[in-house]
């Protein structure tokens, strides 16, 4: 890849050393439970009925989610990168870009970030407005089919996370102004374009803690297994044809 202006994945630039000790990992594991819980609990407060009972705005939900995720990363980004998703952490590691051993620390704080962030809405929720168990729940639309929606996870998944990856590329060293907010954006329009479809959910860890804590798994697998095939794609791509130099 060259010598990216920041890579999130490159220990040496993040921490002057190629070893790291039980409080770097500490660290890095809490910057990514901490983006996930910033981004559960954001985006699904965007999904909860207000106080006065009126219908939430497609438009609200899609903008509070996508920035959330800015949030997430301006907090955390200088922590641990902030994958804040499964999918992208798939993607840096098949890259080559990150050892399994630290994939796995990531994967576990995601799952468990967007677990507690659920919880934490849920407890400063009224009963009310949280009792559904379709309460930011990520489900496909009636009129499409599982394989279609299942296609639609994989493909905005991979927009996303071939943005990401885009965004470290030594050839796009130049264009990093705001790159939270860029990311933000990517996610903003994917929602805005998909959720009529899926809920655009585009990360296993957003739709696992509410399907978790709602105990509603239906059409569950669509939202694990796609983003994270669409994360790999991502990831191969970028990694054997993208970045690949002529010999």
């Amino acid at each position: 890849m060259g010598e990216a202006t920041y890579d999130f994945t490159d220990d040496e630039q993040r921490h002057g050393k190629k070893e790291e000790n039980f409080l770097d990992y500490f660290t890095m594991g809490f910057g990514e439970f901490g983006s996930v819980f910033v981004i559960v609990f954001i985006s699904c407060m965007g999904c909860t009925t207000d106080l006065s009972d009126e219908v939430i705005p497609s438009l609200q939900k899609c903008i509070a989610g996508g920035l959330s995720v800015t949030a997430a990363i301006q907090m955390f980004g200088h922590i641990s990168g902030a994958h804040a998703n499964p999918a992208v952490t798939l993607s840096v590691y098949l890259m080559n870009l990150m050892s399994l051993k630290k994939a796995c620390l990531y994967w576990i704080c995601q799952v468990f970030g967007g677990i507690t962030g659920y919880a934490v809405l849920l407890y400063v929720s009224p009963k009310t407005a949280v009792s559904s168990q379709l309460h930011c729940a990520t489900m496909p639309s009636p009129d499409i089919t599982i394989a279609q929606a299942f296609f639609v996870e994989v493909v905005i998944t991979f927009i996303l996370v071939t943005a990401i990856n885009a965004a470290f590329d030594e050839r796009c060293s130049k264009q990093l102004d705001s790159f939270p907010l860029r990311i933000g954006l990517i996610v903003t329009a994917c929602a805005l374009a998909a959720g009529p479809y899926t809920g655009a959910s585009m990360n296993p860890a957003r739709s696992l803690g509410p399907a978790i804590w709602q105990k509603n798994y239906t059409s569950l697998h669509i939202y694990i297994l796609a983003p994270l095939l669409g994360g790999a794609l991502s990831g191969l791509l970028y990694r054997h044809i993208i970045l690949k130099t002529p010999e």
